[in-house]
């Protein structure tokens, strides 16, 4: 399990939950989590809040270098 989901489900049990407290579709979320979608800096931004973590530290640093 990557760090993100583990993160994911430690703090709200489940990735249904996390994507209802989001506000992002659960298809979304886990193609973010899977590495198949980039999150958008919004998308960045409410992982970091929600899981009370540093998007740099969720994501990776090079995230901006890439966008």
């Amino acid at each position: 399990m990557n760090a993100l989901r583990l993160e994911i489900v430690r703090r709200y049990r489940t990735q249904e939950r996390f994507s209802v407290c989001a506000g992002l579709d659960e298809s979304i979320i886990s193609k973010i989590i899977r590495g198949v979608k980039r999150p958008t800096e919004q998308q960045r931004q409410i992982f970091a809040r929600l899981l009370e973590t540093p998007a740099e530290k969720l994501f990776g640093e090079d995230h901006e270098r890439h966008n």
